[in-house]
């Protein structure tokens, strides 16, 4: 099990930041932790020896004392976390099952931040140095262990609780609400870490299965224009009922979801960012006409094309 599964953000402040166009600082360095979780636009990042660019779907976790550089692509729509670290109990306790322990056995030292988690700064001890003894194994924290760049592959779940986020954040700005936004963020966190282990199985799975990732890969290439599944599946030479069957073992998903999840994905990027009709639109993704991909998106997102585009675009 990778070791950041151990450990649970806990939420020290948040600011909503919308249409960024430009960071004040091009670089910069926090006394802790923090987390840029893009909402819309995108950026280009390095923290460290890692560096990329994060859009929707993606998020940037940075360790205390470290330079993070950062250059804005797209005006940019994210909410930025400070936070701290809590330790996982019901891990610390699979993992001391797993070593043969009970879970009575399992006995966790209390650290200076414990009330904020684990921070760069405050207390006598960094990130590197603090560890959590047990009966016959020892969990580290370390910032090498936590992932810098995070991705989520549900777009719809996702865009569903960053729709919740802004409207907090838009709700009487001044206002605490810390116990709200750690509930966003233990959220984000959790569905990170559940993809994570699907992602891990479907791989081992993949591996296994070379057919499904052909397919994958041909609906991939094929997603916005006509496509009969009859024809993936004699390209590999299953039926229709063992495609659908064998694809879902694979990925997760039915052929059909898969295709419509790419299609809304790429629907949705158009609502927000042109000014196509919903025809145009339709016929960019894949659609015969407006209708259908109105129907196909007010069944996947729980809201239609134009008040999506409406609640997003201000």
């Amino acid at each position: 099990m990778e070791p950041w599964r151990f450990w649970i953000p806990s939420v020290i402040s948040h600011v909503f930041w919308y249409r960024k166009k430009a960071f004040q600082l091009k670089e910069d360095t926090y006394a802790d932790w923090v987390l840029f979780a893009v909402q819309a636009g995108s950026f280009r990042y390095r923290i460290g020896e890692a560096s990329g660019e994060a859009g929707f779907g993606d998020a940037v976790l940075c360790p205390p004392g470290v330079a993070f550089e950062r250059e804005v692509i797209e005006p940019v729509t994210f909410h930025f976390y400070t936070i701290g670290w809590e330790r996982s109990m019901e891990e610390a306790v699979e993992l001391s099952r797993g070593a043969g322990d009970s879970a009575a056995e399992v006995k966790l030292k209390e650290s200076a931040g414990a009330a904020r988690g684990l921070r760069g700064s405050g207390g006598d001890m960094q990130p590197d140095e603090l560890s959590v003894a047990e009966s016959t194994s020892e969990l580290v924290f370390s910032s090498k262990m936590m992932p810098v760049h995070l991705s989520w592959l549900d777009h719809n779940r996702l865009s569903s609780t960053y729709f919740y986020m802004e409207q907090l954040a838009r709700l009487r700005p001044g206002e605490p609400k810390r116990a709200q936004w750690n509930h966003f963020l233990h959220d984000l966190w959790q569905l990170y870490g559940m993809e994570q282990e699907v992602a891990r199985q479907t791989r081992e799975q993949q591996e296994q299965d070379p057919l499904m990732q052909e397919a994958e890969r041909w609906l991939r290439q094929q997603a916005f224009g006509p496509i009969l599944l009859k024809e993936l599946s004699a390209r590999l030479g299953l039926s229709p009922v063992q495609l659908t069957r064998q694809f879902h073992a694979a990925c997760g998903a039915t052929p059909m979801d898969y295709l419509t999840s790419l299609r809304i994905q790429k629907a949705k990027a158009l609502l927000l960012e042109t000014d196509m009709t919903l025809e145009q639109i339709a016929e960019q993704c894949g659609y015969e006409n407006g209708f259908y991909l109105s129907r196909m998106f007010s069944k996947t997102m729980k809201v239609s094309p134009s008040r999506y585009r409406s609640m997003h675009r201000l």
